[in-house]
């Protein structure tokens, strides 16, 4: 059989595909549907079709697998969308995202850059609801400068975990008539660009500003009072850092719990660099 590579396939047996979709649910939450979730196994080497993958959810997380039978599973915005009058949409499209708390991403993703609303329910809106519960809570305040620092920058690290996750999941799930889109790319024709074919980011926004381009400096969303303390800096995030890898195992166990509703461990993090920071500031 090698020599027309054929290869034997070890199929999986329930209980390991139990196992394998539970994993993943942990880390994915209740919206991925079985054809989405076996994108995801795909991507993580588990092969399965997409009746064995919905009959495994229904065993490990029969909450989530009812809700999405009920159409209940969906994650909507917690901020509702306020007009002050018929036809007024100016701020629609930044009221689905996390441009308050200075959270943004971009998906450059070919089909993906299409579909916010996916992603907005696996990564947008979980976010959201946590920065809001806090909010509510009187614990954060968006017009406190340094709340909006930490906001950022963990939001950002974690919606990062979350996006790539949806973004593989997507690539490698199977879309009807049309097949799988990873498999796509080692015969679309496309390859990477050589580093040196294109001017670096730093000459490209020469060349632009010299023929009379204007564009906005990238800058950090909020203020860190330890901004000009390069060592107090430094020491405030090696503390950080330690703690997200030792108190709450890491960005992608946090990651885990915003997917699966459990907020407290992401909003304890936040809440401890807005501390950390007091603490070495004052």
């Amino acid at each position: 059989m090698s020599e027309h590579n054929i290869q034997i396939q070890q199929r999986l047996t329930f209980d390991q595909l139990s196992r394998a979709v539970d994993e993943a649910t942990r880390e994915v939450g209740g919206t991925y549907g079985r054809k989405v979730m076996r994108g995801y196994l795909r991507l993580k080497g588990v092969r399965a079709g997409v009746n064995q993958i919905g009959a495994a959810q229904r065993r490990v997380a029969p909450f989530y697998a009812d809700n999405r039978r009920r159409d209940l599973q969906r994650q909507v915005n917690p901020q509702t969308y306020r007009a002050p009058h018929y036809g007024y949409n100016l701020h629609f499209d930044q009221n689905e995202k996390l441009v308050d708390y200075g959270v943004v991403f971009v998906l450059a993703n070919n089909r993906v850059e299409r579909l916010w609303q996916e992603v907005n329910q696996r990564v947008g809106f979980p976010l959201k609801y946590a920065f809001i519960q806090l909010e509510n809570a009187g614990y954060f305040h968006r017009w406190d400068p340094l709340h909006l620092r930490a906001a950022s920058l963990l939001g950002c690290a974690v919606a990062n975990v979350m996006l790539q996750r949806c973004i593989g999941a997507w690539n490698n799930h199977s879309i009807p008539g049309k097949g799988v889109p990873a498999d796509y790319i080692p015969y679309s024709g496309t390859f990477p660009v050589p580093d040196d074919a294109l001017p670096s980011v730093d000459r490209a926004v020469t060349m632009y500003r010299d023929k009379g381009g204007h564009l906005t400096d990238e800058h950090t969303f909020g203020v860190d009072p330890l901004e000009n303390n390069v060592l107090l800096k430094a020491f405030r995030d090696q503390c950080f850092w330690f703690e997200i890898e030792t108190t709450y195992k890491g960005l992608t166990e946090l990651a885990n719990n915003v997917a699966n509703h459990n907020y407290m461990p992401f909003q304890y993090a936040l809440l401890r660099f807005i501390q950390l920071t007091i603490h070495f500031f004052s």
